[in-house]
């Protein structure tokens, strides 16, 4: 508490005062914590945000807008998703549904990111049995299977 109200006097504060700065603070850090998954899901292009929520509509919407199924994430500030195609990203989440129209829609199978993971080894994390079988099925291009 001492230090409180010497702070208090040294900003001319009275400890009122300093009550309302923190509770800004806190309504501030409240108003905040919602914008966190907003910029957690918007840190990835809108084709890959789509293949790991498995929204097909937008997966359609963005594969017709000229979206490449292939690209591959430039740079996600450091996160785990740097190299990661939307098919991968689709596999992780055992999204059947997408992966099976990614791979309809020009999906390579054979990609792998740069840890050299393919989206089968994704498929086999998340434990989605029919995105592993689909994955096995799916062509693969052994020509663009390095990591680009």
């Amino acid at each position: 508490m001492a230090s409180v109200q010497s702070s208090a006097r040294h900003w001319n504060a009275t400890p009122f005062v300093m009550v309302l700065v923190g509770g800004a603070m806190v309504a501030l850090a409240a108003l905040c914590l919602p914008m966190l998954s907003i910029w957690r899901a918007t840190m990835l292009p809108p084709l890959h945000a789509a293949a790991e929520s498995g929204d097909l509509a937008r997966i359609k919407d963005t594969l017709d807008d000229g979206a490449d199924p292939n690209q591959r994430v430039q740079s996600s500030w450091g996160q785990v998703y740097d190299g990661m195609t939307p098919l991968m990203l689709a596999a992780s989440t055992g999204q059947a549904d997408a992966i099976r129209l990614l791979i309809e829609r020009g999906a390579d199978a054979a990609m792998v990111d740069p840890h050299g993971r393919s989206a089968a080894d994704f498929a086999a994390l998340s434990g989605s049995d029919e995105a592993i079988a689909l994955l096995k099925q799916a062509p693969r291009n052994d020509d663009t299977s390095s990591v680009r």
